[in-house]
């Protein structure tokens, strides 16, 4: 976004979503009071209703600056890639290394209460992407795109349960990206030696995201609505998410 100054309605946006990232770590989404938003803050709870309506608006706030800091981390590690095989692999790869025990991301999603689904939705919209183009350069080869993505998705999703709480090692992550590319229809040798090449990923970030680095500036796009999510669970490897329903937006106010 852009390095000038933030304007004041920005300002109370960001000092809104860092108290809710801080405290939501601290103590779990459902016991978070918007009082307690609002204190640490350091606005009047009052001012809170011009930028969302729930608590759960917040949750949902959160997890777009989750959304777009992962896809800024997917496309750095994915950069200069035109082989499908190679940017699902990267992609996996990053993905899992978000999640490594003791990651704010891996707590936030895992066991904060945050929805998950949002940010799962997004991963796996961008996999289905990925893995298209790799089926349609020949590179894939599967007999059911929809039953091949749900493999995919238990792949990726166990193995970042399982990362988070300490069941798999962060070692093992290579074995898993080998996994997914083995249900895209890729040789065992190939899959293997692809996921093995030498990667710079990027760790996952310390909370609080910045606000002002993922978010537009409030006076250039319409005020904050919630999604509507109703779709079933699934997450895949590596697009952007287009499962939200619009609702009639609340007039605001600067503050």
């Amino acid at each position: 976004m852009s390095d000038a100054p933030l304007r004041k309605r920005d300002r109370t946006r960001q000092a809104l979503l860092t108290a809710a990232q801080e405290i939501v770590l601290e103590k779990g989404l459902q016991s978070v009071s918007l009082q307690e938003i609002t204190d640490r803050a350091g606005v009047a709870l009052g001012t809170f209703y011009n930028y969302y309506r729930t608590r759960e608006d917040v949750a949902d706030a959160v997890a777009e600056l989750l959304q777009r800091a992962y896809h800024e981390d997917i496309d750095a590690v994915v950069a200069g890639l035109a082989d499908p095989l190679r940017i699902v692999a990267a992609s996996t790869r990053q993905t899992l290394a978000w999640l490594v025990p003791g990651s704010d991301v891996g707590r936030l999603l895992f066991a904060s209460g945050v929805p998950f689904l949002r940010f799962a939705l997004d991963v796996r919209q961008r996999a289905a992407r990925d893995v298209k183009a790799g089926i349609e350069a020949g590179v894939f080869h599967v007999d059911s795109l929809a039953v091949t993505q749900s493999a995919l998705a238990g792949i990726v999703t166990g193995a970042a349960f399982d990362l988070h709480f300490g069941g798999l090692d962060a070692s093992a992550v290579p074995e898993v990206a080998e996994a997914a590319l083995r249900v895209l229809g890729v040789p065992p040798a190939r899959a293997k030696k692809v996921v093995r090449e030498p990667l710079s990923l990027r760790p996952a970030p310390s909370l609080p995201l910045d606000a002002s680095r993922y978010l537009e500036p409030l006076d250039e796009v319409a005020p904050h609505v919630a999604p509507m999510a109703a779709t079933p669970f699934l997450v895949g490897a590596s697009g952007r998410a287009g499962t939200e329903a619009p609702r009639k937006p609340r007039r605001s106010r600067a503050t």
